[in-house]
């Protein structure tokens, strides 16, 4: 357990369908939610018609809990506490994860659709199954066949065990003319078109569009890299 005292800074007025909004204890000022809206829409001053029942709980929570302390919270010792709805999608800041990363994978293979028909279900699936990480999909410059990526066979079993039961596609899996991914970039954008007009029979996008070299090998890798030394090829990306 943390020995970690903690301060409520604010204290919901209400609860569930009850929520009138966030008192502020340090300001004395309450926050209301209106509508659909997320926002804080202004401060006023603590609305003396509340309850007795949240007034006397607002109380409470003052005296029963320790003061800010700014130099026990520094210390580790002491937490401040912030109270929101998620029902009325109120009183927080919308969380964004950032930084996280999609790695080169070490497998590579084609996609063969066995039902031409079911071509926009089967890219629905990749999408959803890279969005998810489930595997990587790219799309290459010239040919038919999308290529997946993932860093171990079982993923490969979880890819097509999905796309027959969730989405109802029957598609195969056949070894590519590749190894691995580098996703490209360069600092003048000329180099880096110079680079994917030379090369795009090895050249395919993303999900997201960003363009990628498809090598035959790691040492494939090394010597394109060395040769055009104006573009950078990396082995992750961020989402």
């Amino acid at each position: 357990m943390l020995a970690l005292d903690v301060c409520p800074m604010s204290w919901p007025v209400g609860m569930g369908g009850e929520f009138e909004g966030v008192l502020d204890l340090t300001t004395n000022t309450i926050s209301r939610p209106e509508g659909d809206s997320r926002a804080f829409l202004g401060k006023t001053e603590a609305d003396p018609t509340l309850s007795d029942r949240w007034a006397e709980e607002i109380e409470l929570a003052q005296a029963g809990y320790a003061e800010f302390d700014g130099e026990a919270y520094r210390n580790g010792d002491l937490t401040p506490v912030y109270f929101g709805s998620a029902l009325k999608d109120f009183g927080r800041a919308d969380v964004r994860f950032t930084g996280l990363p999609n790695f080169a994978p070490e497998i590579l293979r084609r996609v063969q659709l066995k039902d031409p028909t079911k071509t926009k279900q089967l890219r629905k699936a990749l999408d959803d199954m890279a969005e998810e990480g489930v595997t990587q999909v790219f799309y290459p410059e010239i040919g038919s066949n999308w290529i997946i990526g993932v860093v171990g066979q079982l993923q490969l079993e979880v890819l097509l065990s999905r796309l027959e039961v969730e989405y109802k596609v029957a598609a195969g899996l056949e070894p590519a003319p590749f190894e691995t991914a580098r996703w490209v970039s360069a600092q003048d954008p000329a180099d880096l078109k110079a680079f994917t007009d030379l090369n795009r029979s090895a050249m395919a996008k993303d999900r997201d569009g960003n363009p990628v070299f498809l090598a035959k090998s790691a040492w494939e890798v090394g010597y394109i890299a060395d040769r055009y030394n104006k573009v950078k090829f990396a082995a992750t990306r961020e989402r």
